[in-house]
């Protein structure tokens, strides 16, 4: 069931440590559920179900799953984040009408950590920056924001690509 104060979608834009950039929509149905749907000429999405994040390839047909827990967007997607036992918090710093808390997982399940950029008064998120072990900064940047939306919970089913190349070949 999509809680309707509970959702956000929003155009992106990621920026990888290599600095080459994509664009697309995300999707977040709070708790547990995300959809980034990238731009052509990406085959990527990125979905995740409430406890699984899966990367799924749809040009080589592959989905390659982890634990939601043992990612950064388990920040993200939490019903109620405990910044106190939730989080390492690494630094909060306030400036120009932006907030921007760091932190790390105080549990050591995730490696790296992520920065949260808020702005205005209603601590709308903005972008975030997910520096993971090697140090590789990786950053999303969200405009055209709508929250309150009633997303399909469909967007969020994670693919099965043995079903799918199996139906087209006729068998089940």
């Amino acid at each position: 069931m999509c809680s309707s104060d509970l959702t956000l979608r929003a155009n992106f834009i990621q920026i990888a440590p290599n600095g080459t950039a994509a664009r697309g929509i995300l999707s977040i149905s709070r708790p547990g559920r995300l959809l980034f749907e990238y731009d052509d000429p990406s085959p990527i999405r990125v979905i995740a179900d409430g406890t699984t994040v899966a990367l799924e390839d749809r040009a080589l047909e592959t989905v390659d799953r982890v634990p939601l827990r043992s990612t950064p967007l388990w920040w993200l997607l939490k019903a109620d984040i405990d910044i106190v036992t939730d989080a390492e918090v690494v630094d909060i710093r306030s400036e120009y009408g932006f907030l921007s808390v760091i932190v790390r997982d105080p549990e050591g399940e995730m490696d790296g950590d992520i920065e949260f950029v808020f702005a205005g008064p209603e601590l709308e998120l903005r972008e975030w920056f997910v520096t993971d072990a090697l140090g590789e900064v990786t950053r999303v940047s969200l405009v055209e924001t709508e929250t309150g939306l009633e997303l399909n919970p469909r967007l969020f089913v994670i693919p099965d690509p043995d079903t799918r190349r199996d139906s087209r070949r006729g068998r089940r």
